[in-house]
């Protein structure tokens, strides 16, 4: 039942992306370097108010670890920007990937 579920699962998704038009795909690969900027936005709120927020730390960390370059040129030019971004606030935070 759970290799049949699986294989359900993944049949599932081939025909969703198959049906996905390119203005769906392009936002579907905008969304991680999104969700990363969401995050920077969440650390600086913070840190305007003089506090330390250990789980935007924490979530930028898992983010950095986790993203990939979309295929896009002009996203992947965006999302590189993004990730130099998260990565310099990780560092600044003697925090590491």
């Amino acid at each position: 039942p759970t290799l049949q579920a699986a294989t359900t699962v993944h049949v599932l998704l081939a025909a969703a992306t198959a049906l996905e038009t390119p203005k769906d795909k392009r936002r579907r690969e905008a969304r991680p370097a999104a969700r990363g900027l969401e995050i920077l936005e969440q650390l600086h709120a913070a840190q305007v108010k003089g506090l330390p927020d250990k789980a935007a730390l924490d979530a930028l960390s898992q983010w950095a670890a986790l993203f990939e370059m979309p295929d896009d040129p002009e996203l992947a030019e965006i999302a590189r920007d993004i990730e130099l971004r998260v990565r310099v606030e990780l560092a600044k935070h003697d925090r590491t990937v």
